[in-house]
């Protein structure tokens, strides 16, 4: 109401404790990035606090000044309901963990069901080893638990359990880029939100340039705890080269008018500003 506002002046004030420094790495992270998105709450009367979704965009004013176009949307609802949904699966997880016929289920399964389960783990091995992408799956600590032959090879590794319990700081296939790759690992554990096809351009151990399309997944215990995450690289450099150079199939094939940089340097398109919904 108008006589909060006027007795604070700071926009941390109007923040649960347990939210400010997210908010803050958020206004940080849009103003380094460009973009950004956060869920936080605001404590209004009586203590009483709201669930808003918060969207970021940097920009520049007349006097090239940075600052940031915020967008919040209420969504205390739709984290009731999760809040909700998160008892009943503890309750029916609790439930299932006091019936010996759940708990012992393995004591009760023909041996020709075990066999097709570790027949399908198996399975899935190979077809993870022969696929042409980069595939590996880390701990909340971002410690290597395991991935595919691929990966374990451009690290030179025999063997992909040879990379189990090993660290980013162990291998040698992106160094440029370490700390950023961290980053975006971390953010989508703690926000347990899955990326899919990030494009970034990373420096090969041979030292050579090579566009990937990234997808970050992160993965959970029976309980939906986040616990790790799972991540994939496909390197798609002769797509992305090809795109630069026909820019004119991908101006007939796009409705909205697009400013395309596609100078030798540049490496990168320009979009229209970003718009949210």
């Amino acid at each position: 109401n108008i006589k909060e506002l006027e007795s604070k002046t700071d926009l941390i004030d109007f923040l649960h404790p347990e939210d400010s420094k997210r908010v803050v790495e958020f206004v940080e992270n849009a103003f380094k990035f460009g973009y950004g998105k956060e869920e936080f709450r605001i404590i209004g009367d009586n203590n009483h606090s709201k669930w808003y979704e918060i969207k970021g965009k940097r920009f520049f004013d007349d006097d090239n000044t940075r600052k940031i176009f915020l967008i919040c949307r209420d969504i205390t609802r739709i984290k009731n309901m999760e809040n909700e949904i998160n008892k009943s699966q503890i309750r029916y997880t609790q439930l299932a963990d006091t019936l010996p016929e759940i708990k012992y289920w393995k004591l009760l399964q023909s041996k020709k069901s075990i066999t097709a389960i570790q027949k399908t783990r198996e399975m899935l091995e190979v077809v993870i080893n022969n696929i042409p992408q980069l595939i590996y799956w880390k701990d909340r600590k971002l410690v290597y638990l395991g991935c595919n032959t691929n990966f374990a090879t451009i690290n030179g590794m025999v063997n992909p359990h040879s990379i189990i319990s090993r660290t980013d700081d162990d291998l040698k296939w992106v160094i440029d880029k370490l700390d950023y790759i961290q980053e975006c690992e971390h953010n989508v554990m703690r926000k347990d939100e899955s990326e899919y096809n990030v494009i970034e351009l990373l420096v090969t151990p041979d030292g050579k340039q090579a566009w990937y399309e990234i997808n970050r997944i992160p993965l959970h215990d029976m309980g939906g705890n986040v616990v790790g995450i799972l991540v994939t690289y496909e390197d798609i450099s002769i797509r992305k080269f090809s795109v630069i150079e026909s820019p004119i199939a991908i101006i007939c094939e796009i409705d909205t008018p697009v400013l395309l940089d596609i100078s030798s340097t540049a490496n990168s398109f320009l979009f229209p500003p970003l718009t949210f919904t």
